[in-house]
């Protein structure tokens, strides 16, 4: 009986509850783990007599169902239908999660994807219903994904993974887990400093682009650079979204609000592009849509012959720092860009100081010209 754990069922009786590890789990010696993939075994007394009872299940949600269900069978009254997601799959679970988020006007493109890869990962393991979903289970997902972002300096991993802690938060929430299965995982990586192309990297991207047959990239491209948008948020800019010479819109990465002014020249050949309502994905799913979009740029890119990789991120750095540059503060940039301050000021210190310096060597040109100096201090007179 020792080393075993103490379960109530929702009809009232306990029991002793514990794994039957396999002998290449790592926790074999303690029968009282069950946050593993090993088979769930009840134990309990049924007339003076020990019983023990197989769970038919590897997961403590399926565990606390069989839990549940013995002890109503045990009590011999009949079962008050419980709350559990034993016939909750995955899917549904994802499903109504999005549902959730979109009443919460909370941007669902991220979301989507992890909930799709989240299924593909589980039906790759047989794994069906919420309450197959283990703690083990979770780390071999925490696994694939860190292989897939396997980067040490992108921060790709770290926002995904905090986007699967966000879908089990809400499941536990609504009470369809009984407990988070997810690993305390904890993503650290070493943001580089952001490399941003000059001027003229950018002017030899636009002579390779500037011909019809690219049209579409050149137009693409010049509203990334005009405006800071990320690629996605440019890939689904919509005419309602143009206001005059601004735009105004929502991130899809964070939901936070952004609004820039751009050139009433880029306006008009937007609206000369198409007739959609959206002008670079259309009625197109705009996560593919950037899929190709990224896959017809690389060459375009590398035929540029560039000083620096560059890349459509990379259009976004650079009309911050020019902003930064020109003398913008940066909440006025975190506003045209929808990002936080702090983040503009920790990612982009150069620039403010080039920005900086700029302003100071105007404001010294003026006082010269005023007969001061360049501290704009009288000029000592020579006697």
């Amino acid at each position: 009986m020792a080393n075993k754990q103490i379960m109530h069922s929702a009809a009232g009786p306990s029991f002793r509850v514990y794994s039957r590890h396999s002998q290449k789990c790592p926790h074999k010696k303690d029968a009282s783990y069950l946050k593993c993939d090993c088979w769930k075994w009840m134990q309990y007394q049924q007339d003076g007599k020990p019983c023990k009872k197989p769970a038919d299940t590897r997961s403590v949600a399926g565990l606390k169902v069989a839990v549940d269900k013995l002890g109503w069978e045990l009590s011999g009254r009949p079962p008050v239908e419980p709350k559990t997601p034993e016939t909750m799959t995955i899917t549904a679970a994802v499903e109504q999660w999005l549902a959730f988020r979109t009443a919460e006007s909370k941007g669902n493109e991220a979301a989507g994807f992890m909930g799709r890869h989240l299924q593909e990962f589980c039906g790759q393991n047989n794994v069906v219903f919420l309450h197959e979903i283990t703690t083990n289970l979770m780390t071999k997902f925490f696994i694939v994904m860190s292989e897939r972002y396997k980067k040490g300096d992108s921060a790709s991993l770290k926002i995904h993974w905090s986007i699967v802690k966000a879908f089990f938060k809400w499941l536990a929430e609504e009470k369809l887990v009984p407990e988070n299965p997810l690993p305390p995982r904890k993503v650290r990586f070493k943001k580089p400093e952001v490399e941003i192309p000059d001027t003229e990297d950018l002017d030899r991207i636009f002579m390779v682009v500037n011909n019809e047959k690219t049209r579409k990239q050149w137009l693409f491209l010049q509203t990334l650079r005009w405006s800071g948008m990320a690629i996605i948020d440019t890939v689904k800019l919509s005419r309602k979204q143009i206001k005059g010479t601004r735009i105004e819109g929502q991130r899809t990465k964070t939901g936070n609000r952004f609004a820039v002014d751009i050139p009433a020249w880029l306006v008009e050949a937007l609206h000369d592009s198409t007739t959609e309502e959206r002008f670079f994905c259309g009625q197109d799913d705009p996560a593919l849509v950037v899929f190709r979009i990224e896959k017809a740029l690389r060459p375009i890119f590398k035929s540029a012959n560039t000083k620096i990789k560059v890349t459509p991120h990379k259009f976004r750095h650079f009309f911050i720092s020019q902003q930064l540059a020109l003398g913008f503060s940066t909440d006025e940039v975190a506003d045209m860009v929808g990002t936080s301050a702090a983040e503009i000021a920790k990612t982009y210190k150069h620039w403010i100081k080039a920005g900086r310096d700029r302003i100071r060597a105007k404001q010294a040109a003026i006082w010269i010209t005023q007969g001061l100096d360049e501290n704009g201090n009288p000029k000592e007179t020579v006697q």
